[in-house]
């Protein structure tokens, strides 16, 4: 074995493993600032869906208030309609 070649061959794979730890990092920083992003874009979604839930609701609100008034009118317009033909009838 060539003992003069060690420490340069160790130095090597030490270069390698360097440099190879380098890159998983720089993946990891660009990972982390994807995932900020997707976190951004998914707290901005949840609140415009919160804020669209929110219309919806006081829609159905404004609806169900429409409804009610339309049934107190045919109610009432019933009433005075069978008033009507109590009447014509006697």
């Amino acid at each position: 074995m060539r003992y003069h070649f060690v420490n340069a061959m160790l130095l090597n794979e030490v270069q390698k493993q360097r440099q190879l730890i380098e890159a998983q990092q720089r993946e990891n920083e660009i990972q982390k600032t994807l995932n900020q992003a997707q976190q951004q874009q998914i707290d901005r979604l949840n609140a415009a869906l919160q804020n669209q839930q929110a219309e919806q609701q006081a829609q159905l609100a404004a609806l169900a208030e429409q409804v009610k008034a339309m049934r107190d009118l045919l109610q009432k317009s019933g009433a005075s309609s069978l008033a009507q033909l109590a009447g014509a009838g006697r």
